[in-house]
């Protein structure tokens, strides 16, 4: 039988809370800059990045928000990625 609290312990879950809520920001912010590129930013923002920060925008990405990591949404992932099905959608 499998217990999750055999491998995960946190002395203080609210620090984790935190940590959890500033990686979604970031993976959401990220996905948004590929996808739209610097129009995204002010013009005040945009003035003062280097070259090498700046992006075009209309890169392919793939974001996908899952409430949970359930043996049932890891095989609807395994599946999606699959080449088998890959010119299937």
């Amino acid at each position: 039988m499998y217990y999750a609290n055999q491998f995960t312990y946190a002395e203080n879950a609210e620090a984790l809370v935190e940590q959890h809520h500033l990686a979604l920001s970031n993976c959401l912010t990220q996905s948004r800059l590929l996808a739209f590129g610097n129009q995204v930013l002010e013009a005040e923002a945009l003035q003062d990045l280097p070259g090498y920060k700046k992006y075009e925008g209309n890169q392919p990405s793939s974001t996908i928000l899952l409430n949970e990591l359930s043996l049932y949404s890891l095989g609807m992932l395994i599946t999606r990625h699959s080449p088998k099905n890959h010119y299937n959608y």
